[in-house]
């Protein structure tokens, strides 16, 4: 016997502006980092994001793997609803407009739109049926959030032709259109406002004060092992990198203050490096490499350092 659905819930009007919050079904959550189903799942398959504080929550969109929440794309619209029949080359189309939007959205969509796309749900939930004019309404103000929310225009409108066609295939499948529809563009939502969300770059690297013999110009020190400090969100790993080779030469994580301190996991030989940091999710994504820094290492005998 098929299990019930949960339908789409609207949410007091006082609270119709934060969509993260609507009462929606559960596998809707497989967007990622949704408590429920989805975040127990999400943790399957990335245990190491369980015991980040703020890993598996909607607050920080870098819990599960950017790749694997597209390819559960195809397998999330069967779950929304069993009934609709999407094409696969609708979904695959999806999921290349997916990867299109990869760190290239930077902030949420306004309130006005918030309110739109309740507004048309609302009107949508005492319905089975789903007219092609309310389609293409929410089709539009699905458009209008992630562009404003970051999303490249020519992507979007990429995203929204796909989102379209596969709405046209729920209609003429699905034995609850409204409920597919709705969910559909609720779990997209989701999905387009996760993995295109960017990991945020750390500082370029800086070498401590106290190990600093040239305060004030590019970096001069004697020891062997550097120390490099800075802020940076809690509980992402920060590597050091040294620009000739793309090696690794120190790599640790942001305490709960935000601050890092992590010392060159190797001694290092006298000369000139130019160094870059990057951010790593403990899934293993990166962000963009941060400005460059010099930092000369003398060959005066090598300074000790304490890891206390």
């Amino acid at each position: 016997m098929e299990r019930p659905k949960r339908r789409y819930v609207p949410l007091p009007d006082a609270a119709q502006d934060r969509l993260e919050e609507r009462l929606c079904m559960t596998t809707s959550q497989l967007a990622g980092g949704l408590p429920g189903l989805g975040q127990k799942q999400a943790m399957a398959q990335s245990p190491q994001s369980s015991n980040v504080a703020g890993f598996g929550s909607t607050s920080n969109p870098y819990s599960v793997r950017r790749e694997i929440r597209i390819e559960r794309v195809p397998a999330s619209f069967l779950q929304i609803d069993p009934t609709q029949r999407i094409p696969r080359e609708i979904t695959s189309a999806i999921q290349d407009d997916l990867q299109a939007l990869m760190n290239t959205l930077d902030g949420r969509s306004q309130y006005n739109q918030r309110a739109a796309m309740n507004q048309l749900f609302r009107a949508m939930i005492p319905s089975n049926s789903v007219s092609a004019q309310s389609i293409a309404a929410l089709n539009k103000v699905f458009g209008e959030m992630l562009t404003s929310a970051g999303g490249n225009p020519s992507t979007v409108a990429s995203l929204q032709a796909n989102m379209l066609k596969a709405s046209q295939s729920a209609m003429q499948s699905s034995t609850q259109p409204s409920f597919a529809i709705m969910n559909n563009y609720t779990f997209m939502y989701y999905a387009a406002t996760t993995v295109g969300y960017a990991i945020p770059t750390p500082p370029a690297p800086e070498l401590v004060p106290r190990m600093n013999q040239n305060p004030s110009g590019d970096p001069v020190t004697s020891s062997r092992r550097p120390q490099f400090t800075g802020r940076y969100q809690q509980g992402m790993i920060v590597e050091i990198l040294d620009v000739s080779n793309g090696n690794v030469i120190a790599r640790g994580t942001s305490q709960t203050n935000g601050r890092f301190n992590i010392v060159a996991s190797d001694v290092m030989n006298p000369g000139v490096y130019t160094l870059t940091s990057r951010g790593t999710t403990p899934g293993g994504e990166t962000s963009e490499l941060s400005p460059w820094t010099t930092l000369t290492i003398t060959s005066t005998q090598a300074t000790s350092l304490s890891r206390g």
